[in-house]
């Protein structure tokens, strides 16, 4: 019994199959790694540079908060022409819509249709990009003057909500859910105008 023991533990046959198989697997799960990481660097790439576009599609158009390029900074204590810097000018402060929501914060209404021409323009770029990602802020710079009648804010243009999706890895990872950062880019406005 302890020579066949002895026989079987010196046969080396089979031994490069063996081999071979824990170097192909190990190879192959190398390769698919290196695919899934280089895809959500792409990913990453995209969600970014759809974001710049957004917020530079954003200057120039009509605003997601109707009515909000009208705003006005001239009141009864204010003379025509004087700067929104003023301490007696009225200012709309910081407004922000959301596109999961549907909804404009300081008492606007949000407009569907500047909103699917913002998203139209973003995934041209990155169409997994879903109306519920976006979230616009604009904020009042006070740089108008009274009378004027449109103001110039910076505008935010936010993507929320993302999540990274995986080809292989995604089934040993969490599910294949790993949340992307919210990515940002702002811009002073032109002329919030989709008119031209």
């Amino acid at each position: 019994m302890r020579k066949i023991l002895h026989k079987f533990l010196r046969n080396e046959s089979g031994a490069a199959m063996v081999e071979f198989t824990l170097i192909f697997f190990l190879l192959i799960g190398t390769t698919f790694a290196v695919i899934d990481i280089g895809y959500a660097l792409w990913q990453w790439s995209s969600a970014e540079k759809a974001t710049q576009l957004a917020v530079r599609q954003a200057v120039v158009s009509n605003p997601l908060a109707v009515d909000l390029e009208k705003f006005d900074c001239n009141n009864a204590n204010v003379v025509l022409g004087t700067g929104c810097n003023d301490a007696n000018a009225t200012t709309f402060g910081v407004v922000t819509c959301t596109g999961a929501t549907k909804t404009c914060s300081g008492g606007y209404d949000y407009s569907t249709t500047e909103a699917t021409r913002l998203l139209t323009r973003i995934q041209q770029v990155y169409p997994r990009v879903q109306e519920s990602h976006l979230v616009l802020e604009y904020e009042d710079l006070r740089l108008a003057f009274a009378g004027r009648g449109s103001p110039v804010a910076s505008v935010t243009v936010r993507l929320v909500g993302m999540t990274f999706e995986f080809l292989v890895l995604g089934t040993f990872i969490n599910s294949g859910q790993i949340a992307m950062p919210d990515f940002r880019a702002t811009l002073s406005t032109e002329d919030l105008s989709s008119s031209g």
